[in-house]
């Protein structure tokens, strides 16, 4: 793999120094500085061997980072748990001290992005910018690039907004002359415009206005005179008959027969309407003109900011938003976390001509890219030719691509039982940190990794959203859940320190009110944005819940740290992915058959969720779900071989006999 063009002389180097310094972990004895020169081989795997031994790094962390330093495009999958976003956070402070800047951090949402952005400013790294709103982090709130001070072109400005509020008046007035255009036309509507496009009639209106007075057409019952005129109240009948085979021919509106009165009065006011639409358009086209030279000006001082900082944070929604102010900033290196659930083309929008080193933190084993249309992704039978949600990330590290990658395989999340799991199904190259050897046991429960067998049906569909709603839900789940939950708490847990996920948006709705009226609970934005979507799409919308929805939104938003530090998380599987808990209780929610007595395992069909679902948990982790469902839903499925697994504590499977059995037992009755 080639390296960056900043480090194609043999003078440059990194200077990891920084990585052993002060370490507390470290060993005695250690080098004052360690330099790595990434065209040479040897000090690549010499830096690599004194990071393993003077630091904190295990040895796929050191040369993970040695390595993407070094190459031109890197690529960094890391495991549940494997410090993914510590060692992104580490590469980017080495980079940085090597005067290379700035450097563009890019996550798929703002929760990722806040965090990498919170460890850098634990590695002292203060020249930052976050780009976009949703933060909820409250130490980043003074480097939002809206609040940061700038200078600006000041009398370019105010000449530009002056000139925006004169655009804005000439709209006011436009429309406020089209609203008088529906009501009954007047002279005084009509005068300006007569006198512009039909001077001949505005001439003859005029006359005959100097010879009668008010009191003529107001004795005559009429407005004024062009209602006087239009209800022909100058001329008797004999003369209406008189003049009826002059008035083609005679430009003297005085003569014109009733009918050619009317149809002149209707074409005028049709012409006149046509007239003052082209002016609004007029009007719009110079007041966005006009903002369109004010976002200039206000780019250009964005841009002068984001040149002299070190780190530039966005989402890659930001990024799209934001493709000029990238484009003239020039960042020459781009750093994508959570790389796996971006979408190839929202990664390539990140790079510009200007980009000389591209960094993919992620793994392509936990979730893909979330696209709108099944039949376009690669679980679809249909949509495996097109693999929209295959990410570039996936197609990098595939074997076909020829590309190396590091992988990092030491967790420091799960204790053992939970690791466990992902170790049979995913990764069996996984290995326990030693701090994980250390956890205590799921307090009140005698197993840290339980499967609570149930037999009750789930809900119809129409009793979640309406006859329309695609989701699922179980109320049996959400009562077992929500006493399992105050009996934690009982047990002497936070409620930060537990989390419950389901994989169905039904589901967390149900959650969602069972928890509301005991605890405060908190739902991540892009949950809440999926619940209003679900609503949106279903005809038989309740107002009531809409309205709550719109609440917590607002909430969730608008919330403290320190009001959600005591809140209990809830969300689906698909929107907690990079996020962990102490303990984490599950609804898997599937409980059906079919004509054959077996049941569907819906979404957890997916080995991906199935991959996050169970790598979450720190201590412990309470799973709840119907066994005929998740065992026989799918032949040999991951699903069931991991639900198995789980009950019979890691056996393997004898004779297809299942020995089943609810391993939870509680000190006190759980559930009455």
């Amino acid at each position: 793999m080639e390296s960056p063009m900043y480090c194609l002389t043999n003078e440059f180097s990194f200077n990891l120094s920084s990585v052993i310094r002060d370490n507390p972990g470290a060993l005695r004895g250690g080098p004052q500085q360690l330099r790595l020169l990434p065209l040479q081989q040897n000090s690549r795997e010499a830096c690599e061997a004194a990071l393993v031994r003077y630091s904190t790094l295990e040895r796929d962390q050191a040369k993970a980072l040695v390595e993407a330093l070094s190459s031109r495009v890197a690529c960094i999958q890391g495991l549940p748990g494997s410090g993914k976003s510590f060692i992104g956070s580490m590469l980017t402070q080495i980079i940085v001290e090597a005067n290379i800047s700035p450097v563009l951090i890019v996550c798929y949402t703002n929760h990722a992005l806040d965090q990498f952005l919170c460890h850098l400013l634990d590695a002292g790294i203060t020249s930052l910018v976050r780009i976009g709103g949703q933060c909820k982090e409250p130490r980043l709130e003074n480097y939002n690039l809206n609040k940061l001070p700038k200078t600006f072109q000041r009398y370019e400005l105010k000449m530009l907004y002056e000139k925006l509020d004169q655009n804005a008046d000439a709209i006011a007035l436009v429309l406020r002359e089209l609203n008088s255009d529906t009501r009954r036309p007047t002279w005084k509507s009509l005068k300006w415009f007569l006198e512009t496009n039909y001077p001949d009639a505005y001439d003859y209106f005029a006359e005959r206005s100097a010879e009668l007075y008010e009191d003529d057409w107001e004795i005559a019952g009429c407005d004024d005179i062009l209602d006087y005129w239009i209800q022909g109240k100058d001329i008797d009948t004999s003369q209406r008959r008189g003049h009826q085979r002059h008035w083609m021919h005679n430009s003297n509106v005085w003569m014109w027969s009733l009918a050619k009165r009317r149809s002149a009065l209707t074409e005028w006011v049709g012409n006149l309407r046509t007239g003052r639409v082209e002016d609004l358009l007029e009007a719009q086209t110079a007041y966005w003109e006009t903002m369109k030279k004010i976002n200039t000006v206000r780019d250009q001082a964005d841009v002068e900011v984001l040149k002299q900082v070190k780190i530039i944070g966005m989402t890659t929604t930001g990024v799209a938003k934001n493709q000029q102010k990238i484009a003239a900033v020039a960042p020459p290196v781009v750093i994508c976390e959570e790389a796996g659930e971006v979408l190839e083309a929202q990664l390539i929008a990140c790079l510009s001509p200007a980009c000389q080193q591209l960094v993919l933190i992620g793994d392509h084993k936990q979730l893909r890219p979330h696209i709108a249309d099944y039949n376009l992704s690669v679980e679809s039978s249909v949509g495996k030719r097109f693999a929209l949600d295959v990410s570039l990330f996936e197609r990098l590290v595939a074997p076909s691509s020829g590309l190396p990658f590091w992988m990092l395989t030491e967790q420091h999340r799960m204790r053992p039982q939970i690791s466990q799991l992902i170790r049979m199904l995913f990764y069996p190259e996984v290995r326990d940190a030693r701090e994980t050897l250390e956890y205590p046991p799921l307090l009140g429960v005698d197993k840290n990794v339980v499967f609570v067998n149930h037999n009750h049906p789930e809900d119809g569909a129409s009793a979640i959203l309406g006859a329309s709603a695609r989701s699922h839900s179980n109320e049996y789940e959400v009562a077992y859940l929500v006493a399992t939950l105050r009996y934690l708490l009982q047990q002497g847990y936070h409620t930060s320190d537990i989390a419950i996920l389901t994989p169905y948006v039904g589901q967390l709705m149900k959650l969602r009110s069972a928890l509301r009226g005991q605890f405060v609970l908190e739902l991540n934005e892009l949950d809440l944005e999926e619940i209003q979507r679900t609503f949106d799409d279903d005809d038989e919308d309740d107002d009531d819940t809409s309205e709550e929805i719109r609440h917590d939104s607002a909430a969730a938003l608008g919330a403290s740290k320190k009001e959600l530090s005591g809140a209990v998380r809830a969300a689906t599987i698909d929107n907690f992915q990079g996020e962990e808990a102490t303990v984490i209780l599950v609804s898997l929610v599937r409980s059906s058959s079919n004509v054959q007595g077996r049941g569907t395992i819906g979404f957890l069909k997916t080995p991906n969720r199935i991959n996050v679902l169970l790598s979450r948990a720190k201590h412990g982790l309470i799973l709840v779900g119907h066994e005929q469902n998740h065992f026989y839903g799918i032949k040999c499925s991951i699903s069931s071989k991991v639900m198995v697994a789980m009950v019979m504590d890691y056996p393997c499977i004898a004779s297809g006999i299942l020995a089943i059995s609810v391993l939870l037992r509680i000190r006190n009755h759980l559930l009455c």
